[in-house]
């Protein structure tokens, strides 16, 4: 009795019948082909590529159909899961045939790899970006791209994007999604030169995790790999998304060199939260490096017009459209955050004026936790500050010491945070970030708010900007506080007109003054002046009674806006 040949996938098309050439082959990837492979009674292919090849079967599991690998290896049948008939692409295809025609001693380590070599599915809204798709594609010509912006930024997506124009004309890339465990050299040499295997096969054959576990041999491994490497016939491009995951210095030397050294054929594309710790000015002076980062992923208003109609039903007013692009900055997770709130019942306005829960929640869960317990102060204490602020006046206020160490640490991690192009190192927040963390601070530290408000009243009036001043004074007291609205034409002026109080207080009374202005509690005041609790407390005494108010605060405002030299 004779056998029909099963269908076989020669290439990118799959030949239903081997030795007919009258019927028409089904394209891999089109409509026909998911139909085919969707239908119960299709049960088995065969692949072959320069990938691989195994022998496909469809397995009925749990109710549902999946399509599974088989490859028989030196008496051993070996295992793979597909997944559904809509999963199985082209690039899926050759994934499992490269982890197929390599010995695994497991089948949970090979459905791991397949996993992290598979290119994620793109969400079911997306917005073309055809600049920034074109960035991407010049970049090809260099060693490498960076996709660098904090988290919910639409790197990962605009990745996917472009590897579906690539996949579309043919050309070779490879995914490798990373992670802490990562960090371990054998998991991570074993997943990286898995990778590169589907785009130069037989390279897993010929190159060991081993040569670069083991202390003595990691050049030798490179120069295997990169021997390896030299064999690419045309353009392939890599992609290892989440990199800020890899933290192990070891990795980021041997990738730097990799970098340096593999052949002009192959580009390397990393997505990153943060700056990866590698040679990227050399890079950028060798004009080897492009760059994908926060100001480039930014939707502008006309892309949130093109997109919130995706994912919202409500009807919006060019206002609001506008007032949405000022008040997300173009952040997509956050348009999509209020939109989810929109599509709850929340008013248009009221969703885009007011802080939202959803967002604030997203930062203070996502985003402060990952921060060390003093990045936490310095970035409560400094949210107060309104707009563009410095080292010196991030160090008056948050009393930390190096601010401009830690302002130039959170733009390197790219923290919600930015340094715009202007005279001095000017740094300004994210203005959803600030709202969020100024919610922190009011709910775990209510009573800081008014020295902080003061710390910054203080440090402007010192600078000579006085409106800044009054402003802060005024957080610190409210706006309904008499003082501050009587002494309005004073701060106005441009230079401080001298007090009619001068000589009023008493050096001491000046003394507990200079603290109170940086808003010193009266236990730090005492450590300082080498004083009891209780002699602040009467000096303050006094100096409320001296100015006719009746709280210390009051006084501060009055020494202030009445420019009292203290």
């Amino acid at each position: 009795m004779m056998h029909m040949p099963i269908p076989q996938v020669l290439g990118d098309h799959l030949l239903l019948h081997e030795n007919s050439q009258a019927t028409p082959s089904v394209p891999v990837g089109s409509s026909h082909w998911y139909t085919w492979l969707a239908d119960a009674q299709n049960r088995s292919f065969s692949f072959r590529s320069h990938a691989g090849a195994f022998t496909a079967r469809h397995e009925r599991q749990r109710n549902n159909w999946y399509w599974y690998a088989y490859r028989k290896h030196q008496g051993k049948i070996y295992k793979a899961y597909l997944g559904k008939p809509q999963e199985l692409t082209a690039n899926r295809l050759n994934i499992v045939a490269s982890t197929l025609s390599r010995k695994r001693p497991c089948q949970r380590s090979q459905q791991t790899i397949v996993s992290k070599l598979t290119i994620p599915a793109l969400p079911s809204h997306v917005l073309a970006r055809p600049r920034l798709i074109m960035r991407l594609q010049e970049g090809v010509q260099g060693r490498l791209t960076l996709l660098s912006a904090p988290a919910g930024w639409g790197k990962t997506t605009l990745l996917r994007q472009w590897c579906g124009e690539r996949i579309t004309q043919h050309l070779a890339l490879s995914w490798l999604s990373l992670d802490t465990e990562d960090n371990q050299l054998t998991r991570f040499w074993s997943h990286l030169i898995a990778a590169l295997d589907t785009l130069v096969p037989g390279l897993s054959e010929a190159v060991s995790p081993d040569l670069f576990t083991l202390s003595s041999l990691p050049e030798q491994g490179l120069q295997t790999l990169l021997n390896k490497l030299s064999s690419l016939s045309k353009h392939a491009t890599l992609i290892l998304d989440n990199y800020q995951a890899l933290t192990n210095p070891a990795i980021h030397h041997a990738l730097t060199i990799l970098l340096e050294l593999m052949p002009a054929q192959l580009h390397i594309v990393i997505a990153s939260r943060i700056d990866p710790p590698l040679p990227l000015a050399r890079f950028r002076a060798q004009r080897q490096l492009t760059e994908v980062r926060l100001k480039d992923l930014r939707f502008s208003l006309q892309e949130i017009i093109q997109f919130l109609p995706q994912i919202t039903k409500s009807p919006f007013t060019y206002n609001q459209y506008a007032k949405l692009s000022t008040r997300t900055e173009g952040w997509i997770t956050a348009l999509h955050l209020i939109t989810s709130a929109i599509n709850e019942g929340v008013a248009i306005d009221e969703a885009i004026e007011l802080p939202q829960r959803y967002i604030t929640d997203y930062i203070l869960e996502e985003v402060l936790p990952q921060q060390p317990e003093p990045v936490q102060s310095f970035l409560l204490s400094t949210s107060i500050l309104d707009s563009f602020f410095d080292a010196s006046s991030a160090e008056a206020i948050s009393e930390q010491p190096d601010c401009q160490a830690i302002l130039e640490m959170l733009a390197h991690a790219n923290l919600f945070i930015e340094k715009p192009e202007l005279p001095g190192d000017q740094y300004r927040y994210h203005t959803l970030f600030a709202e969020a963390l100024r919610v922190r601070l009011g709910q775990a530290h209510p009573t800081l708010l008014p020295a902080l408000y003061l710390r910054a009243c203080s440090w402007y009036q010192q600078n000579g900007l006085l409106n800044e001043a009054l402003q802060y004074a005024r957080k610190a007291t409210g706006d309904d506080t008499p003082i501050v609205h009587q002494s309005v034409p004073i701060l106005q002026q441009e230079t401080p007109t001298p007090s009619v109080l001068d000589g009023v207080f008493t050096q001491r009374e000046n003394d507990v003054i200079q603290f109170l202005l940086h808003g010193a509690s009266n236990r730090e005041i005492a450590s300082h002046l080498v004083i009891s609790e209780g002699t602040v407390k009467k000096h303050v005494s006094n100096i409320c009674g001296k100015l006719g108010v009746r709280s210390r605060t009051q006084a501060i405002t009055h020494i202030i806006n009445a420019s009292i030299p203290a």
